[in-house]
């Protein structure tokens, strides 16, 4: 870990230099006029900087800050003996590895706060360097776009930029077996209503903070592009409902059956082939986000419509005078498409009468 202190009153900071010293991190001291050099040059995982007012009130501290938002994003704490609680409202709101503390008599419990972030914050770290590599690759389309007779508008370039980067970060190694919540994008980051797209019922009875019971919940099942060409308030979209997640399947674990056993083995390797398949008969299984989602099964034969109007894009957006449902998540590329594939094969599939099956079976078994 990489600690970066602006601060310029070493004394201040004391506790925290011992407590990062004491986690063998590294760390440095800069000057408010030396901040931004030293981020570039240091390249922290986590700053604590002072807010300091100058003689006319000037706040010091921002232009730092803003500079770290827009540029150099990295976790942030804000060290002051100036209640700032109004004056970062905003951005505490919007950037949640951003903090604020009040300078005391024991600043070491900051390396705490720092502590809990660690992991976070490496992976950020991580992820700064791979995107400048992701935008050297990226770069290589443009000595085609040098020999065109006219270079394409910056929207084109950008776009095709984008999609290199997508690809660049699609090869990323995530392991053998990542955990099957990867096919999760939480929390959204489309403006528009994607297919496939998690939404939960918005009710004041239950704690929007934590996951819901499966009945809480819908996936849309509408085209993306339905609901972005005809986003009129009087707009539906088809969603399916939500069930428990034994709906998935038939198989079941008899009484004081242990899951270990033979048996139980037997029965999760069944349960293991339905999943890779990717639906079962009308059924979707929906994997676990942590403190976000239940497990739960997406139902194709128990749909409804409701007002795209009525969904608000996120929990932060909802507004209970005109929404009744909000976007919990979406689901990513390819996932995305098993689910397209699963309600398509449920709802094109022709009725056929009953025929007399078991004499026709006879007749391809016999001679």
């Amino acid at each position: 870990m990489k600690v970066l202190m602006i601060e310029d009153n070493v004394s201040t900071i004391q506790g925290l230099i011992d407590a990062v010293c004491d986690r063998s991190w590294e760390h440095r001291v800069a000057s408010f006029d030396a901040a931004e050099e030293n981020i570039y040059s240091f390249d922290p995982d986590v700053v604590v900087m002072d807010w300091m007012f100058d003689e006319e009130d000037a706040e010091e501290g921002r232009p730092i800050l803003e500079h770290i938002v827009a540029k150099e994003f990295r976790p942030v704490i804000v060290f002051s003996a100036h209640d700032l609680s109004n004056v970062l409202e905003d951005i505490l709101i919007t950037h949640r590895l951003i903090d604020f503390t009040r300078k005391g008599d024991d600043d070491s419990n900051l390396a705490e706060k720092i502590d809990t972030w660690k992991d976070s914050a490496l992976a950020l770290s991580r992820m700064r360097h791979s995107m400048n590599e992701a935008l050297i690759e990226s770069a290589k389309v443009l000595d085609v776009f040098q020999k065109m007779t006219v270079f394409p508008s910056p929207e084109i370039v950008s776009f095709m930029l984008s999609r290199r980067t997508i690809q660049y970060f699609e090869q990323a190694e995530v392991g053998e077996q990542p955990p099957t919540w990867i096919q999760y994008v939480y929390p959204p980051m489309m403006n528009n209503l994607l297919v496939a797209d998690v939404l939960r019922i918005h009710s004041e009875d239950t704690d929007q903070s934590q996951p819901g019971i499966p009945s809480e919940y819908r996936v849309v099942l509408t085209p993306s592009c339905d609901m972005v060409n005809h986003a009129a308030d009087d707009f539906k979209v088809l969603v399916g409902y939500c069930c428990d997640k034994e709906r998935f399947t038939e198989q079941r674990l008899g009484n004081g059956q242990d899951i270990d056993s033979i048996k139980g083995r037997e029965k999760v390797d069944r349960v293991v082939k339905e999943l890779q398949y990717g639906y079962n008969k009308a059924f979707v299984a929906l994997p676990e986000l942590p403190h976000v989602l239940p497990y739960m099964t997406l139902n194709l034969k128990d749909l409804d419509f409701v007002m795209l109007a009525e969904i608000a894009p996120t929990l932060e957006s909802f507004d209970k005078a005109k929404h009744r449902y909000y976007r919990v998540a979406s689901v990513a590329s390819p996932f995305r498409e098993q689910v397209i594939w699963a309600h398509m094969i449920n709802s094109c599939r022709p009725g056929m009468p009953v025929r007399d099956t078991i004499d026709w079976a006879k007749g391809i078994l016999t001679s």
